[in-house]
């Protein structure tokens, strides 16, 4: 995905504060959801059985990937079916993989809304009345993010998570939930899941990308993510004392980062990494107008810092220059 590519889809995200509008949760209200759900949650065998023998119909009805594990008839729920309210059912389902959900539905097989977990667990916490997951293997409602999340964050143990938006229902783009998720001891991220039903690609964005974008992770302070790249800026100048940290954007080839550093004692540069975060290449300020420009270096200061050290490699080789000017000619292909 290129940086675009990511601004494009950051616009038609749906705010995180519309996403209950968005799905409907704001009408699981108690009016609507039926008293049998007790506070404490006890589960009925004879209930979970019945509802495993419907489960299947369900997910197929939903055109979700889910092999089920649990499901549970949470009680009634009032509907509106071709403009007139009618009673359905409310139906906790537990995948192998993925998340879990929340389903209403006029019919063992005809749905009428699903919604996961998490955002239940979200709309919980605006509406202390809504509905939410109960099955133990959908608690914490966000744990199924682990698995999704380490191939991106490798030390990542996800203890929270929150949705942040979702692709409204009308838009062309890939329809995604994107989840904010806070890892433990770790640097947490940004995941873009395809919504139940939905086949859009897994992506992942560093909280980086939305501060740049003007939205804010809330379990990863940009603190912490510029003591978790310290290391990588270390191996492109061990003597940069870093201060400023930003994302510039994604690879050509979609198999790493650029991030730029600011240095406190010297002109910065960018590095660009594999998608683990590992140190591939840095690239001066004075080199990287193609990568969009340095903005912790002034340009002169970049410049300065370029002359100095192209100087001290022709001394190097043997030819005693000091540079004054100097022009990028290109790129070789096989060292970059």
């Amino acid at each position: 995905m290129t940086l675009s590519d990511i601004t494009r889809r950051l616009k038609t995200l749906v705010a995180a504060g519309g996403v209950a509008a968005l799905l409907g949760l704001g009408a699981l209200s108690p009016a609507a959801y039926a008293a049998d759900q007790a506070q404490d949650f006890k589960i009925d065998p004879k209930v979970q059985a019945q509802a495993m023998t419907v489960a299947p119909g369900l997910i197929a009805s939903a055109h979700i990937k889910c092999e089920p594990t649990a499901a549970y008839l949470q009680g009634e729920t009032d509907l509106e079916k071709d403009g007139k309210k009618v009673k359905g059912s409310m139906y906790e389902i537990a995948c192998k993989t993925g998340p879990g959900f929340l389903a209403t539905a006029y019919s063992p097989t005809e749905i009428a809304q699903v919604f996961t977990c998490v955002m239940a667990d979200n709309s919980k916490a605006k509406q202390p009345n809504a509905a939410t997951c109960e099955l133990p293997e959908n608690k914490p409602s966000y744990q199924w993010l682990t698995p999704v999340v380490q191939p991106y964050l490798p030390n990542c143990v996800v203890d929270n998570a929150r949705v942040m938006g979702s692709t409204p229902p009308d838009s062309k783009e890939p329809k995604i939930d994107r989840y904010e998720v806070g890892c433990q001891g770790a640097i947490g991220g940004i995941i873009d899941y395809p919504q139940l039903g939905s086949d859009a690609p897994v992506n992942f964005l560093s909280c980086l990308i939305g501060a740049d974008k003007g939205f804010t992770c809330q379990y990863t302070t940009n603190d912490a993510i510029l003591a978790s790249l310290k290391p990588v800026a270390a191996k492109a100048d061990a003597d940069c004392q870093v201060n400023n940290v930003r994302f510039v954007g994604v690879t050509k080839e979609s198999d790493g980062f650029f991030y730029e550093f600011g240095c406190a004692n010297k002109p910065g540069f960018i590095v660009m990494t594999g998608n683990d975060n590992s140190f591939k290449q840095s690239v001066p300020c004075a080199q990287a107008m193609g990568l969009g420009g340095c903005k912790f270096t002034d340009a002169g200061a970049a410049a300065a810092d370029a002359k100095t050290t192209y100087s001290q490699i022709l001394k190097t080789a043997g030819y005693a220059c000091t540079v004054q000017d100097y022009n990028i000619v290109g790129s070789q292909p096989q060292t970059k």
